[in-house]
């Protein structure tokens, strides 16, 4: 009972990349990246939040959006991630924008902030290649999975960031 200390971060891209996915992507890949990056994050809220009030003391929430989470990062025909994940970032970064209004209107001592990386070193996007890209064919497939390993390669391999998001490993990872 004693939580002073919040941070949810969940994430999953279930669907191709770019805007067509508005349309193409499955429902069942919309409704998997909703229920994990927006859901994951109100089921923690949830869960958190009410003992966080009881106790009155300070206390820190930190929910991890992405850039999408400020901006529409499938933007274009290929774009960084697919429609879904745009619309859950979104989400959780309007969450917490209201969260924290909630807590200052009832004058709680709970901060709420919200983080909108642009780039971790993670598996995600080779995981979603792997296991939840749709509309691709096999070697359609086969080869995000080859691009996202590249990927995870490059970013693993930039001298001297010790496998960090650096701009030039950024900027690498985009092309």
């Amino acid at each position: 009972n004693d939580c002073g200390y919040l941070h949810n971060n969940a994430g999953i891209m279930a669907g191709a990349p770019g805007f067509d996915s508005s349309f193409e992507q499955e429902l069942r890949h919309w409704r998997l990246t909703i229920d994990v990056d927006l859901f994951g994050v109100i089921h923690g809220l949830k869960a958190f939040i009410p003992t966080m009030l009881e106790r009155g003391t300070e206390a820190v929430v930190v929910n991890t959006a992405s850039a999408a989470g400020l901006s529409n990062t499938a933007y274009t025909p290929n774009g960084t991630t697919d429609m879904a994940y745009t619309v859950a970032k979104n989400g959780v970064t309007l969450l917490s924008e209201s969260l924290n209004a909630a807590m200052r209107h009832r004058e709680a001592p709970i901060s709420v902030h919200v983080l909108c990386p642009f780039g971790t070193q993670s598996s995600m996007g080779l995981n979603t290649a792997k296991f939840h890209a749709t509309g691709m064919d096999e070697e359609t497939r086969r080869k995000a999975v080859e691009m996202a390993e590249k990927r995870v390669q490059n970013n693993a391999d930039a001298p001297g960031t010790g496998g960090q998001i650096t701009a030039e490993s950024g900027a690498r990872m985009l092309q």
